[in-house]
């Protein structure tokens, strides 16, 4: 799914520390309070999933915010998209069907 692959994209990669933490100082407090708030609504699936029982929990937490600013930014590119491919497929359905 687009959410767990963003959020291991987000983790393998840290977009925070590659784009300089002097962007994100400003606010990092808030940033970090709102994604840990965030991130024990999902504490109980986290544990739950053997890989990430072992993981690092603020590293969890930082990519976990990072893939939600992510997709909330990509979500005017990506809801067109899945629309436009969704036609796609019909029309591409609807042609083989008439031969």
């Amino acid at each position: 799914s687009w959410f767990a692959t963003s959020w291991a994209t987000c983790y393998a990669v840290q977009p925070c520390r590659a784009m300089g933490s002097r962007f994100f100082k400003v606010r990092s407090e808030e940033f970090f309070e709102a994604a840990q708030r965030k991130l024990e609504a999902w504490a109980s699936a986290v544990n739950r999933i053997p890989g990430l029982r072992t993981a690092d929990k603020t590293r969890l937490l930082v990519s976990m915010a990072e893939s939600s600013l992510v997709r909330n930014v990509a979500r005017p590119v990506t809801i067109p998209l899945k629309i436009w491919l969704a036609y796609q497929a019909v029309l591409l359905q609807a042609s083989l069907r008439s031969k």
